[in-house]
């Protein structure tokens, strides 16, 4: 029966390692009565560290944080302690061979007679997550910057023609004390009405048809009647909500020059 039970144990250990290893996480347990940490294989791996090396102490596992994100780590357990509450946080590590991972850790404490025994947890490498997260961050930035600096009017509109996005040469058509409040709304106001409901119209085509381009002659809230050729992509986002992408270059001076 002790040998059966045993076989289960050390069946069920090894499942839960393997499951860990598939994901990146492993297992934690502080005693705080001696101090004494115990973890599992995949904390080991994400730490780059050879379960033979010795054993990790707590100012050991504290240690492993970036310099920046130590003093934090160090207060989210002290005061998970102190409050008796689960607790969570994000942090760098850095490994045995000096590459910083990113994980994330929970932890929960064991009470007993109204005193923490011990803390028990789980322990996940997000690096590729905090790396993807990272990359599209920048990804935006680099569009954002290119798409600030095109010298044609490029605007987002949403399915009610409301201004979602524009940039500096679209933001630039307009006088300067109505830039801060055209994100939001469609502008229709401050054009003629017949102007307004033509535009208007082609906004409507564009998200029906995906895609349409046009020449459009408008009295601009400056004063200026400018005519833009403009191009403009219906698109429909993964949660079904459908913008209008429109891209716009200034030929008032070629249409003249034709008249």
């Amino acid at each position: 029966m002790i040998e059966e039970l045993q076989t289960e144990l050390d069946r069920q250990q090894r499942l839960l390692q393997r499951i860990e290893s598939m994901g990146g996480i492993g297992h934690w347990y502080i005693n705080l009565g001696d101090n004494t940490v115990v973890w599992s294989n995949e904390i080991y791996k994400i730490h780059g560290v050879d379960p033979n090396d010795g054993p990790i102490t707590v100012e050991n596992a504290i240690n492993f944080f970036h310099e920046d994100d130590r003093e934090d780590v160090r207060k989210k357990v002290e005061d998970g302690i102190a409050k008796q509450k689960e607790y969570t946080f994000e942090a760098r590590i850095i490994r045995k061979d000096g590459e910083i991972r990113y994980v994330e850790s929970f932890g929960e404490p064991n009470i007993k007679d109204g005193k923490i025994e011990s803390l028990f947890g789980v322990f996940r490498d997000i690096t590729e997550q905090k790396l993807k997260q990272q990359e599209m961050l920048d990804t935006q930035k680099l569009l954002e910057l290119i798409l600030q600096n095109l010298p044609d009017p490029i605007f987002l509109k949403d399915s009610e023609s409301r201004i979602l996005l524009g940039n500096a040469a679209f933001l630039s058509m307009y006088p300067k004390y109505l830039r801060d409040n055209i994100i939001g709304t469609t502008t229709v106001e401050d054009y003629d009405p017949k102007q307004a409901e033509a535009f208007l119209a082609e906004d409507r085509k564009a998200l029906e048809q995906g895609y349409t381009e046009t020449y459009e002659t408008l009295d601009f809230p400056d004063g200026i009647r400018r005519t833009l050729f403009t191009k403009k992509v219906g698109l429909e986002r993964a949660n079904g909500e459908k913008n209008l992408i429109c891209v716009a270059r200034d030929v008032s001076d070629i249409k003249k020059a034709q008249e």
